[in-house]
């Protein structure tokens, strides 16, 4: 079914573009047809270019399937921005374009096992799905949220990570800012006293940032089938 949706694009019409903080900015399409996906996954976004051309990228969708809407966040690079974002940017409502997917394994499991979610800068986009669909569902989630930005002015979503903290009994946020790091410490201080092979790990930011956590957790124990990834490639 999910490399059904991959194969056969769903035709989306252009809503609203939003500035979420700084450079991140947030696009809504709606749909014509009920779009199903699993919070957390990623689709291929399809747009015309000013030549006529179509041209695709891969993002992670920031809204939950509730939202009944498709939106994805992504960071304004000005002059330096390449012709896909510069096309994104210059949508206008009632635009079309298509999505392929959502798809991929970056969905969580089990609600009731120890989930730490490990984000820098933009890979917050897909634990934002996932937290509110738990909200919007009602759903008791245990999870630790690590969110690591250079400062605070940088961090997207945060009056709404703050409110989803407050209504989400069980979960955690935790924001890290530069020079400081998530180390083996804090992560280590997010199990308690769960044995290691309890915890399922998510993490979601650059390749390089993804790659070095791997190894961090392999250090101290963790399987490579308790570990789900989404990297985030700019362009």
């Amino acid at each position: 079914m999910e490399l059904l949706k991959f194969i056969i694009p769903t035709a989306i019409e252009f809503e609203e573009r939003k500035q979420i903080i700084g450079k991140a900015h947030s696009f809504t399409f709606k749909t014509d047809k009920p779009l199903s996906w699993h919070a957390g996954q990623h689709g291929l976004l399809e747009i015309k270019l000013p030549d006529g051309k179509t041209s695709r990228k891969m993002f992670s969708l920031s809204s939950a399937p509730q939202e009944k809407r498709v939106t994805i966040t992504t960071y304004w690079h000005g002059d330096t921005a390449s012709n896909y974002k510069k096309a994104l940017w210059n949508l206008q409502p009632g635009d079309t374009a298509k999505i392929r997917g959502p798809i991929g394994q970056m969905h969580l499991r089990d609600l009731m096992k120890n989930n730490i979610l490990i984000a820098g800068g933009i890979g917050i986009t897909p634990f934002r799905s996932m937290l509110k669909e738990a909200e919007l569902l009602g759903q008791d989630i245990h999870a630790t949220l690590l969110y690591a930005n250079s400062n605070p002015e940088e961090v997207i979503f945060k009056s709404e990570l703050d409110d989803l903290s407050k209504k989400l009994k069980n979960l955690k946020v935790q924001y890290i800012y530069s020079p400081a790091k998530i180390s083996q410490d804090i992560i280590k201080n997010c199990i308690d006293e769960d044995k290691i092979e309890n915890v399922n790990f998510y993490l979601s930011g650059s390749p390089k940032m993804i790659q070095a956590f791997k190894q961090l957790l392999k250090d101290i124990g963790v399987s490579r089938g308790k570990i789900y990834s989404d990297p985030f490639y700019e362009f």
